[in-house]
């Protein structure tokens, strides 16, 4: 019964943007999974706010290409290839294993 009262739900998850203390910044569903669209959003948002110069996210080793790839044909996007990203050490370790 559980699985389908799930499947009768419109969302999929939430995605979050923090500060580094925690704090949230800004937040939203998601609908269709996890696409580039969410990060690409939250990232769009922050920027226009604040001045952030630096994010941190799982999914960098492959959303900084995405990002330098999309804002090549939408240039409206390419201030945010000013914030730089990084990674954790965990992410970094688990890629040269």
């Amino acid at each position: 019964e559980t699985a389908r009262r799930a499947s009768k739900l419109d969302e999929e998850g939430l995605e979050v943007a923090v500060c580094r203390h925690g704090v949230i910044l800004k937040g939203l569903n998601m609908y269709r999974g996890e696409i580039f669209a969410y990060p690409l959003f939250l990232q769009k948002e922050l920027q226009a706010a604040t001045n952030i110069h630096f994010y941190c996210t799982d999914i960098s080793c492959k959303y900084w290409p995405y990002l330098q790839k999309t804002s090549v044909s939408m240039p409206e996007l390419s201030p945010l290839l000013q914030m730089r990203p990084f990674l954790s050490v965990m992410h970094a370790k688990a890629h040269s294993t």
